[in-house]
């Protein structure tokens, strides 16, 4: 073999090397456990946005981000899944956001992606020359001590309501949370049977401001819960007596704790009054049932109606006889108190010789605490 053959077999022998034509050098394809973020897709609007992203396993993710550059980030997380998609906002338009990924395991793994940027729709709104206009303002949901407010506006708006006893209103809701067309606030805190005025500020994207019409609405009377004044028992025998509301709007829970002398009283069974099934009332439980005590407690429920996933009211309005109780008169005493449990702090304890919690309680479609006042009444044995 010459020279110029030596020289040509090398060239090839170092090229096959190189390819790693000999075999495996133990690198491979990385291993299917490890951790990868894939297929992030970002899903802008005019003023918001939603990140969407996938993952090897089942991960919590972290999303950071912020205005871009220079200005300090959020953190949103999402929960553990294999798709993951967080929802930003509310955005400013036709700005630039960075954000950034992380993705971890229980078992500690963890993977982040590199910063990355979008950016939010123009928004033509703001070329908008006319103020926004009011559709359908109204109130709903009233009961005695809140009141819930929808509207609708042409424009996207954010807006305030302005309220009171009189046209000078005096309280101010802000509901500036995000710029849309359908629009609701709870106001709370209401005096109970009073005339109220309010007022409605709608400005839309381009700074243009409308105000709607005095609207005038009446919060309901203060409800009461109630039980009999008096029950005559002709010695010891059973008897009925009913618990019972009255004046209530849009009530959708109560919890109701009678006290009775449990040696006088026995209470031997409950029904469901005839008020509280024309009302759509779906549960009426015995929670607390302690005959040692004279401890007796009634939960009920109603169903709650919702207008575009806003609560607006209950079925539950007017009043009559949530529970009829029945009873037996035992013992020689010559009378029982029948008493609700109505101090006003639920924190602290209800009856002075009683270490739990009160538990009697009226709740509005929101979930409110209602204040009520209570009518209690006395179980009187005679002689056959």
């Amino acid at each position: 073999m010459n020279d110029r053959m030596l020289a040509l077999f090398g060239i090839v022998l170092v090229l096959v090397t190189s390819c790693g034509i000999s075999g495996d050098s133990g690198g491979g394809n990385p291993s299917k456990t490890e951790l990868e973020i894939r297929d992030v897709r970002v899903e802008p609007t005019d003023s918001s946005a939603v990140v969407r992203w996938r993952t090897s396993m089942e991960t919590v993710g972290t999303l950071s981000y912020g205005r871009a550059p220079g200005f300090p980030g959020r953190n949103l997380s999402s929960s553990a899944s294999g798709d993951h998609a967080v929802s930003l906002g509310p955005l400013d338009p036709d700005t630039p956001y960075w954000y950034q990924i992380t993705a971890a395991t229980p078992l500690g793994a963890r993977a982040t992606t590199q910063p990355d940027t979008f950016r939010t729709h123009a928004s033509y709104d703001l070329d908008d020359t006319t103020p926004p206009q009011f559709r359908d303002l109204r109130v709903v949901g009233l009961t005695s001590s809140s009141a819930t407010v929808l509207w609708a506006t042409d424009d996207k708006t954010i807006g305030d309501i302005a309220y009171g006893l009189t046209d000078a209103y005096g309280l101010v809701f802000e509901d500036r949370a995000s710029y849309s067309r359908s629009h609701s606030a709870a106001l709370t805190g209401l005096t109970y049977d009073q005339d109220y005025h309010l007022r409605v500020l709608a400005t839309n994207r381009a700074g243009l401001s409308a105000y709607s019409d005095d609207v005038v609405f009446h919060t309901a009377p203060l409800p009461t819960i109630a039980v009999p004044d008096t029950v005559w028992v002709a010695g010891n025998v059973d008897f009925q007596f009913a618990v019972s509301v009255r004046d209530v709007s849009n009530l959708a829970a109560m919890s109701v704790r009678l006290l009775y002398h449990p040696d006088v009283v026995q209470i031997v069974s409950h029904t469901k009054g005839d008020w509280f099934q024309a009302t759509q009332g779906h549960l009426l439980l015995v929670e607390t049932d302690d005959p040692e005590r004279g401890i007796f407690q009634l939960d009920a429920s109603w169903n709650v109606r919702f207008e575009n996933g806003v609560a607006v009211g209950t079925f539950a309005n007017g009043g009559g006889d949530v529970a009829v109780i029945r009873a037996r008169a035992i013992g020689q005493g010559a009378r029982s108190f029948l008493t609700i449990d109505n101090l006003v702090d639920p924190g602290e304890p209800g009856n002075p010789e009683d270490d739990r919690p009160l538990y009697t309680r009226l709740l509005d479609h929101n979930r409110d605490d209602l204040r009520y006042s209570v009518r209690n009444g006395v179980v009187v044995k005679t002689s056959k």
